[in-house]
């Protein structure tokens, strides 16, 4: 284990029209990092008000339809030793904000991949689910965030020669509970705009068109997420990681399903579920396209898999056991009851 030594923390953000989170992220944070630096690209409420009142850095940028220029810009403004990105909707876990500098100070990495859990709104099949991501960072001149929309530091810290290491360390990001985001706008139809701007600059990168195919999916469009997520498979040779991977898996299950393709998605929820064994979403897929398959044994024991998941929503109980209890044998003659998708 690589010697402890000091090193401080600057938390770098950037945040439009962010007052009914940004107190509980920058107080997540108290006695955490050693300087806020904030780049507001047009808040009309009281974001940089608040954020001033917690000491912050606070400069102004107008926007130009890329995320990556304002969090470079944070950046440059940064002091410290390393870097934490934050949004506005995220915290960190206060287990962890007690960890954070024993971590950072342990590490030989240029780069530490933190646990993002995401919470998920009211009716998911999962309470919420949980990504790597690159968070923290050595403050360097080569490391800069790359793509307009979805991105990415960890490019740059690796082509520059440094490693990425995870770190048992939890965010914990609302924003998903809300569909609506600055300025009440859609989080979905803004992402799209410029997902399908960067698509253009960069048409065969997986990671851009998967994102493209989930957020054609959280639209509507359903036959160009498909499109989409089966292009982002198609490019991918390995650039992908597991979550990523995991989540085009659920996903395309999820389409097959809604279209009746019932084998497909159960051979794309099995995919997935050989990279996350618990995945509820997968789980669920599978057990429905099974029912509709008659397969009425392999549907019980994906429903039972399901139920005992820890991170399945506890509202869905009921119908769960529902379902189970249909499912179940009930003698040698027993049929299975049509059950609704």
């Amino acid at each position: 284990m690589a010697a402890e030594s000091f090193r401080t923390l600057s938390l770098c953000m950037i945040v439009r029209d962010e007052e009914s989170n940004i107190e509980g992220c920058l107080r997540s944070v108290q006695g955490v990092v050693d300087e806020i630096v904030v780049v507001d690209t047009g808040s009309k409420d009281r974001t940089i008000t608040i954020a001033r009142d917690f000491g912050a850095l606070v400069v102004e940028e107008a926007w130009t339809n890329d995320f990556s220029a304002p969090r470079n810009r944070s950046i440059e403004l940064a002091t410290k030793d390393w870097i934490l990105v934050l949004a506005a909707d995220e915290r960190i876990a206060p287990a962890s904000g007690r960890r954070m500098r024993e971590v950072v100070g342990r590490t030989r990495a240029r780069g530490l991949q933190v646990r993002v859990r995401n919470l998920m709104p009211a009716g998911e099949t999962a309470l919420f689910d949980e990504v790597p991501q690159t968070r923290l960072f050595e403050r360097r001149t080569e490391h800069r965030y790359e793509g307009i929309i979805h991105e990415q530091i960890a490019p740059s810290i690796v082509r520059g020669g440094g490693t990425i290491a995870k770190a048992d360390l939890l965010v914990v990001h609302h924003g998903y509970q809300q569909d609506l985001v600055q300025g009440d706008r859609s989080r979905a139809r803004r992402n799209l705009t410029l997902l399908e701007k960067q698509v253009e600059l960069t048409p065969r990168d997986p990671y851009v068109l998967y994102n493209l195919g989930c957020t054609y999916k959280a639209v509507g469009n359903l036959a160009a997420a498909r499109g989409a997520l089966e292009a982002a498979e198609a490019n991918d040779h390995g650039a992908l990681d597991a979550s990523s991977r995991l989540g085009l898996q659920t996903r395309l299950a999820q389409l097959a399903l809604a279209s009746r393709q019932d084998a497909i998605a159960v051979a794309r929820a099995r995919k997935a579920l050989a990279i996350s064994p618990s995945n509820p979403v997968a789980l669920q897929v599978v057990a429905l396209g099974l029912v509709a398959l008659g397969d009425r044994a392999g549907a019980l024991a994906a429903f039972a898999k399901l139920r005992r998941s820890p991170v399945v929503n506890p509202s869905l109980a009921t119908d769960i056991d529902r379902l189970l209890a249909r499912l179940a044998p009930a003698g040698p003659t027993a049929r299975a009851a049509p059950l609704e998708r």
